[in-house]
This record gives structure tokens, sequence and C-alpha cells, in this order.
């Protein structure tokens, strides 16, 4: 399955309906000659923030990066952003951002993960086995890739998932696997990817034995 980039970015996750076969795995890969991007971050509404103080304005959302005009900013340690352009305290759903210049209406400023608590996924490969990846540029999405079970709906095998040859850039997690309900997932091969400005490049986690 080829992406190409005619048109502009792919603004919304990519959901394989369904798995490869073994020796025949199904392959989302890009067009010849084009560099498809997919980049699901969210335009932040200009309305409802409140002038704190010391240019410092406060708005209920939640995010993982921010950018202003396209340019990622830096995290501040603390809600006065005197070390950085923004704050995000974990579980507060309370953003803090202070402008580079003038305010927050005087920009474009764009997050992952404003006003929800899901992460969304580039490509969500929940549940699915028998999957090749390559050739496909990940900008600014919560999760790049998915792999492992559905949370909700998990299958107990997932197998045989290659990713490679993909760039993944200013995303929060590359890519991320949540293993449940003693689930297993083998032959996973990650193979000469590119990350760029990310949180964390690979996490893996368990809530199983």
């Amino acid at each position: 399955i080829y992406l190409c980039d005619d048109g502009g970015d792919f603004k919304s996750s990519i959901v394989p309906p369904s798995s490869g076969k073994d020796g025949h795995p199904i392959v989302y890969s890009n067009a010849p000659e084009s560099i498809p991007i997919i980049d699901l971050s969210v335009v932040v509404s200009n309305e409802s923030w409140t002038h704190v103080r010391n240019g410092v304005y406060r708005k209920r959302g939640f995010a993982r990066l921010l950018f202003e005009d396209n340019i990622p900013l830096e995290a501040a340690r603390l809600a006065d952003c005197s070390d950085g352009s923004w704050h995000y305290r974990l579980g507060s759903g309370i953003l803090h951002y202070k402008p580079t210049s003038g305010t927050p209406a005087d920009h474009q400023v764009e997050t992952l993960w404003f006003d929800t608590l899901s992460s969304p996924s580039g490509l969500d490969l929940s549940n699915k086995s028998h999957i090749l990846v390559s050739g496909l540029t990940f900008d600014r999405c919560g999760v790049g890739i998915y792999f492992g079970p559905d949370l909700k709906n998990p299958v107990p095998l997932m197998k045989n998932i290659t990713i490679r040859n993909n760039c993944f850039k200013r995303v929060h997690w590359g890519m991320f696997s949540d293993l449940t309900k003693n689930g297993i997932e083998s032959d996973v091969n990650i193979l000469d990817n590119d990350l760029d400005f990310v949180s964390c490049g690979i996490s893996a986690w368990t809530h199983s034995d």
C-alpha cells in the first residue's frame, strides 16, 4: 500500500483493517519519489487563554510537545515558565505558555494531545501481525507507530512486525508497544530508522507476567 504526498500531509491516524499472512506481510510504504508525512498536531485555539503574570498565559488542556509558528519550544520546569516557553504538569489538565513575543493570538500554537487523554498514533497496528512499514515520515504525532494489543480487546499473539527506513521527528514516542493480560509479541524488527527530536525513541511496556 503506497502512501504519497500529493495534496498535503496525512492528518489522521492510519489504521490497517487486517493483518497480513505468514510469508505475505502487508507493506505500508512511500510511493516512489514521494515523502509522505503523517502529522497529527492540533492547532490550539486562541480563545480562553488567561493572562497569569509576566507574559505567562494559562489554558485548560493537555500537552506533550508545543510548537510556536512551527518551531518546537522548550519545556519549563515550573509554571512561571522562567526557564522555558511552556509548562504542563502531568495530571493537572492545565497548560501554561509564555509566547516568545506578544500574546498567544500573535502566533500559531500547535500541540499534541490537546483536550484529550488519548495518544493518537500515526500508524496504529493494534492486534495486527505480519506488517512491514517502510519509507514513511511521522512528524508531530503523540506516537509515530503503535504496535501491540488493543488494550480494550487484546488478542493473545502478535508477530512479525518490521519497521525500517522511516523518519520520526518532533514526536513524543517514536515507536510504542504495551502488552497486557499475558499477551505475546514476537519477531519485531526495528531497523535503520531516523529519530530526530523525540521524547522517547522506542517504548515497550507490559502489565502482565
